[in-house]
């Protein structure tokens, strides 16, 4: 009882510990409207190429893991629908299937890694382009 007329026991500052600071709160509102501005304009067609470089991306895991269990890639096909196909003779089925998933998902993990910086966001970007070139 005694800490109750103390005006809460140092309330306060568990008000202050909650709130954040002011880059913190300008990160809040910006990732919420990038996630606002993404959920909306996903479906569009300025989005499209994202998509079908996820569905690139896709397919080249499913190769990639072909080629470590040693089978042979006749094809790899992106479709204008963003379907895919990955043709391939050999391998380990087991892995390569699940392949896609992981693989898109390792993929978003080194494009996050490599946008730390300028520099580093450049030259992933140079180096992912150039690839799609090649």
């Amino acid at each position: 009882m005694a800490d109750d007329e103390g005006g809460g026991g140092g309330g306060g500052q568990a008000e202050e510990d909650f709130c954040c600071n002011d880059s913190q709160s300008a990160f809040l509102v910006l990732f919420t409207i990038y996630l606002v501005v993404c959920f909306l304009t996903w479906q569009s067609d300025l989005a499209k190429p994202m998509r079908m470089i996820a569905v690139f991306l896709h397919e080249l895991s499913h190769a990639i893991a072909t080629w470590i269990t040693c089978g042979d890639v006749r094809k790899i096909r992106v479709f204008e629908n963003e379907g895919g196909v990955t043709e391939y003779i050999g391998g380990c089925r087991i892995i390569i299937i699940p392949a896609g998933y992981i693989g898109c998902s390792f993929f978003g993990m080194v494009f996050t890694v490599m946008s730390g910086g300028r520099k580093t966001a450049t030259g992933a970007a140079a180096a992912f382009v150039a690839a799609l070139l090649i």
